[in-house]
């Protein structure tokens, strides 16, 4: 006689498993060879953490966390870190805990190509590798805490809307000597140009553009320092009238731009 679970879709199988202690999950990989997978595709994971002395993951490649909440030992995050050295790609949209900082401690993640985060999760330095990185910026940083990002070619950056502090965008830059490509998703002048602008940068994105003066200062700066610059994208609002697009278009248009190559787009 079947049991009653065999009828079931794996869809539903792993939304049953959600709700098991991820401990429990894995263990039931050794029912069948139906179930030997399943656990991998279980939509959320719940680590008792005061179970693990430690994380030994050395083949795991990707990590992607949309949602990590810590209710207690918020360390042990650190310590499932450390146990990837072979990491490439890295996605982690939300680290929380019931503290009111986020102490861990982390080390580098010398294989990681990609990351995607927020600023004040984990240390810029444990991703400073990577040819590939998406920050939400929510809160200003020590420049003194800055790597140098050797490796990276193209960095996006998405601002909250009450902070537009382009000076700590250029903080960044100026530890990113060999960026290519540079995006700015919703949201200051510099006298000292950072080289990946002045040499590198070949294209950059404005998304969500308001009009707003601190941006537009912003767009000016690249175009008359960038070089190399090809292409320079601008995508505003989509409740934007037509004649505040023109206006914004010829703004940015008048502007002198060094690079002689460098073509100008608006959505």
């Amino acid at each position: 006689m079947a049991d009653s679970f065999s009828s079931l879709t794996e869809s539903v199988l792993c939304y049953i498993l959600s709700f098991l202690p991820t401990k429990d999950a894995v263990a039931t990989s050794v029912l069948s060879k139906r179930w030997k997978p399943l656990w991998r595709s279980v939509p959320a994971f719940d680590f008792d953490c005061d179970s693990f002395s430690s994380a030994d993951l050395p083949l795991l490649k990707i990590l992607h966390l949309p949602h990590v909440f810590f209710s207690q030992n918020i360390n042990f995050f650190g310590e499932l870190l450390s146990g990837c050295p072979n990491l490439e790609d890295m996605e982690l949209k939300y680290l929380g805990s019931t503290s009111n900082a986020i102490e861990a401690k982390f080390k580098k993640l010398p294989k990681l190509v990609r990351a995607v985060m927020n600023k004040d999760q984990i240390p810029l330095e444990v991703v400073h590798n990577v040819q590939f990185l998406r920050i939400n910026w929510r809160v200003k940083i020590n420049e003194d805490l800055i790597p140098e990002f050797h490796n990276l070619t193209r960095i996006e950056f998405s601002y909250s809307e009450h902070n537009r502090n382009w000076m700590e965008v250029l903080k960044v830059l100026k530890h990113c000597p060999n960026l290519q490509h540079l995006v700015i998703d919703q949201g200051g002048n510099s006298h000292c140009v950072p080289k990946c602008i002045s040499s590198h940068l070949r294209t950059c994105c404005v998304y969500k553009y308001g009009g707003y003066e601190t941006v537009f200062e912003f767009e000016r700066y690249i175009v008359q320092n960038a070089r190399l610059l090809q292409d320079m994208t601008i995508c505003s609002y989509r409740g934007r009238s037509r004649r505040k697009k023109l206006e914004m278009i010829k703004k940015i248009s008048l502007c002198t731009k060094l690079s002689s190559t460098c073509k100008l787009s608006f959505n």
